[in-house]
């Protein structure tokens, strides 16, 4: 018995110094600490953070370009929308899962954007997966051709981040576009009419070849 306790002492010691070991590695990171995805350079910069919308707390990954100032925020339990600002001192607005676009008092985490806009952040695509408060995955990166694309999982949505500006696809389809810090084709929410019933219009038309054209209705 002496014996036993004495072979014992080392291998459940040996043991728990593994365990140890195994969540060391396997540890939950902070998002802000991990490095990102891609080319190390480039004009979008991301950062993650926390905030508040109107459901409660939201987890945000946030990209901001460097040179216009286009921000687009990604609540990590969004069903498709995102919120955006198409440059510096412009107004923030959140697109709809079907294309459709509103104005909005403020984005969801403005502490990232305040550090993104100070320099901080990093470049590429999150390494971390995009979770909800419901441990659900609702959007996943990826770099594609020079280009940060985000696709979501419960509509077929499709935002794709490329050196002058952003789109939002639904289907494939471009319907909001923002380029050099301006949009170019996007559809909004009359609601001077009645709130209950919404209907959508064309707020500024695209540009195509120097040429405005009517977008085609999602």
């Amino acid at each position: 018995d002496a014996l036993d306790q004495v072979v014992s002492a080392p291998v459940v010691l040996s043991f728990i110094a593994l365990l140890a070991t195994v969540y060391y590695i396997k540890r939950p990171r902070d998002p802000r600490q991990m490095p990102g995805n891609g080319p190390q350079e480039g004009p979008w910069r991301w950062a993650y953070g926390t905030g508040k919308d109107v459901v409660g707390k939201v987890n945000c990954t946030t990209y901001w370009h460097a040179e216009y100032g286009t921000v687009v925020e990604f609540g990590h339990g969004s069903g498709g929308g995102i919120t955006f600002r198409s440059g510096t001192g412009k107004s923030v607005r959140w697109v709809w899962e079907d294309g459709a676009v509103e104005d909005v008092e403020s984005i969801a985490c403005p502490d990232v954007e305040t550090v993104l806009q100070k320099g901080g952040g990093k470049f590429g695509t999150p390494k971390y997966r995009m979770f909800n408060r419901y441990n659900r995955q609702f959007w996943t990166p990826q770099n594609e051709g020079g280009n940060i694309t985000f696709r979501n999982a419960m509509n077929p949505i499709r935002v794709v981040l490329h050196p002058r500006g952003f789109e939002f696809q639904i289907r494939e389809m471009n319907n909001v576009s923002v380029i050099d810090g301006r949009p170019v084709g996007q559809h909004t929410i009359d609601k001077s009419d009645n709130p209950f019933q919404q209907e959508a219009k064309i707020d500024t038309p695209f540009e195509a070849g120097g040429q405005s054209e009517k977008p085609v209705e999602a």
